[in-house]
């Protein structure tokens, strides 16, 4: 059995195309589970035109990482699968998702097309794997930067018995996936599909793909990369791993985010007494290449 869960706040324009998709797979053992948190547009009205074809579970809004722990206490599947409300899901990717399990897995994680509003493709599809990428590698990364390629949320399945390991996550309102990312290869293995099986909507309103710069972003970007962080450490203690220094500090992504806060928005940067000359010097030593003799 494998659930995918569709997390919805306010997304009632973009809902129908998520959750056919979802009905839609060609895997004859899915079962989808909608939680709308609290929307205040159309979303219970489309919901229930889907009838008893879905399982609909409706709250007051609490943010994206209680939507996840409700949408999971509310699934049966050996297998989840987070699905955006704003997203789809292509018709073979449950198959290939399981066909790809074996003992052992804790996350699966595939690329994902971008369209745009009206499902039109945009010519772009990510993340862009490095060749031969194994468990290992991403475990070994994300040891050292809190990091490694891995797609937002509509990207990833997850093995039920991982996530009765680590849910609720608690460290975050929204962005669930970050933490569950992080933790997920320390407790198994992680499967990387190259392949598109997710279709990433951008629409003027996403959190993480922007159309034009906001400034006010980057200090929440930088919280939830600590948060993140945080909750690798405390899982990795749990596990027995060691965690040499802060891993953001080796994340050169991370380190953009922290330039661009202080160099346009100084006053709201959160990481305490951190100077853009500090900052620099940081990147400039992530980006230096390793010795070599």
């Amino acid at each position: 059995m494998v659930s995918i869960v569709i997390d919805n706040y306010n997304y009632g324009r973009f809902l129908p195309a998520a959750v056919q998709s979802a009905l839609e797979q060609t895997y004859p053992y899915v079962e989808v589970v909608i939680v709308d948190d609290g929307s205040t547009d159309d979303s219970r009205a489309v919901i229930g035109r889907f009838g008893d074809r879905v399982t609909a579970v409706f709250q007051a809004n609490a943010g994206q990482s209680e939507a996840f722990y409700t949408g999971f206490k509310a699934s049966r599947g050996d297998i989840v699968v987070f699905l955006d409300s704003d997203d789809a899901i292509r018709p073979e990717a449950v198959a290939t998702i399981v066909a790809h399990w074996r003992p052992g897995v804790t996350k699966a994680q595939w690329c994902l097309s971008t369209v745009d509003a009206e499902g039109h493709f945009l010519g772009t599809i990510f993340p862009n794997y490095p060749p031969g990428l194994t468990s290992e590698d991403v475990r070994r990364e994300v040891l050292r930067t809190a990091l490694y390629p891995c797609p937002p949320t509509s990207g990833n399945a997850y093995a039920r018995w991982f996530l009765e390991k680590v849910l609720p996550v608690h460290v975050l309102r929204q962005g669930t996936d970050g933490p569950l990312n992080a933790v997920a290869p320390l407790y198994g293995e992680t499967v990387t599909i190259d392949r598109a099986l997710s279709y990433y909507r951008v629409h003027g309103s996403n959190d993480g793909a922007q159309k034009c710069l906001v400034p006010e972003k980057f200090a929440r970007f930088i919280e939830m990369d600590m948060a993140r962080s945080k909750f690798l450490r405390r899982h990795a203690v749990r596990l027995d791993f060691d965690i040499l220094g802060e891993p953001n500090d080796r994340a050169i992504l991370h380190l953009q985010y922290r330039l661009a806060s202080l160099k346009l928005l100084p006053a709201k940067h959160p990481v305490k007494d951190e100077t853009l000359g500090g900052a620099i010097r940081l990147a400039s030593r992530r980006r230096r290449p390793a010795a070599t003799g």
